[in-house]
């Protein structure tokens, strides 16, 4: 009898330590599966808090064209009067064939404010607006264009929850890439060529910035005088305001290079005084191996000058153009500028 108890009791026992240790591997598989779900369904709600719909219509949804071939898009970063035209005609007639990087979200602060709100809401609204024009500019230029973008003066709205987002999603864009390019001027002679701009505007209520080589002959030699009429009588401001515009500009260019690589948007500087005043291609050059298309070695300065759409009109040196030039130099001497 005593043995027959202890055997039972030893099955029992057995039957009570599998019943623990199967309870376990439920638990334990159980808790797998919890862990695998929430990670899972986090990962779904991230992604749904990035693209936040609604998107475009599938209807209306623009799907890039693959190839090496077709035109590669970019993002074209620039402040006003850093020559992003006359850089951007060279580029694209050197690629391919030119078309124009239109200021698509506004070249000032209030045309962006009305961008924002006023343009991407309503039946426009879409995180997705950047990745979306790219898409229908590489449609409009190809098969003549080797890239497309669109110009973005960096003045505002850098913050807005439509920059942050249409951003992440073109960082999604896998092929082709999107990449960005940020052209940048001397902030001296954006100050001058904005100051005379103005100058030219308040005494001709005109301004002949651009003297484009399809302009007749005429009205090109009377684009080239009123330039040069006006190319050596500009003061810049000094002292706290000159400091106060340089400050912001460089502002401005460290929080946009902050968000591209917060992002993991690729992006390459391009120096407007190395393209036009150096006495070599190596900035085309280097900017041509960014781009993926374009000449990336033999190139001669009077091929770029050939590709250009208008004739270069800053001819002076800074320290002769700018009248004021010894007291420019004083404010921002012992500067970190």
């Amino acid at each position: 009898m005593v043995a027959n108890k202890n055997v039972r009791s030893t099955e029992e026992d057995n039957k009570g330590a599998w019943y623990k240790e199967s309870l376990m591997y439920i638990v334990l598989v159980f808790a797998i599966f919890v862990l695998a779900g929430h990670l899972i369904l986090s990962s779904a709600r991230k992604r749904n808090v990035m693209l936040q719909m609604p998107l475009f219509d599938e209807d209306e949804h623009c799907y890039f064209l693959q190839g090496d071939e077709r035109p590669t898009p970019f993002i074209y970063f620039s402040a006003g009067k850093s020559g992003s035209s006359a850089v951007w005609t060279i580029l694209s007639n050197l690629t391919g064939g030119e078309n124009n990087a239109r200021e698509w979200i506004g070249g000032n602060n209030a045309e962006m404010k009305e961008f924002y709100e006023n343009v991407l809401v309503g039946p426009n609204e879409s995180y997705d607006w950047i990745t979306q024009h790219l898409c229908r500019l590489q449609h409009e230029y190809n098969p003549t264009s080797g890239i497309v973008g669109f110009k973005w003066k960096p003045y505002t709205q850098m913050d807005h929850k439509y920059t942050t987002m249409g951003l992440r999603l073109a960082q999604l864009q896998d092929t082709p890439r999107i990449r960005a390019v940020y052209l940048r001027r001397n902030i001296l002679d954006r100050i001058a060529s904005t100051r005379k701009r103005l100058v030219m505007i308040k005494e001709t209520g005109h301004v002949s910035g651009h003297c484009r080589k399809s302009f007749d002959e005429e009205k090109f030699k009377r684009c080239m005088e009123e330039v040069k009429k006006y190319e050596q009588s500009i003061a810049l401001p000094t002292g706290k305001e000159l400091i106060k515009l340089v400050r912001t500009e460089d502002n401005q260019y460290s929080k946009v290079v902050s968000l591209l690589d917060s992002i993991g948007i690729e992006h390459m500087d391009l120096s407007y005084g190395k393209l036009f005043d150096a006495n070599n291609t190596d900035e085309w050059i280097r900017a041509f191996k960014f781009l993926g298309k374009g000449p990336t070695e033999n190139l001669s300065m009077e091929e770029v000058q050939e590709a250009a759409g208008q004739v270069r009109t800053n001819f002076v040196p800074r320290s002769e153009r700018i009248t004021n030039f010894q007291d420019v130099v004083a404010t921002l001497e012992g500067t970190e500028y």
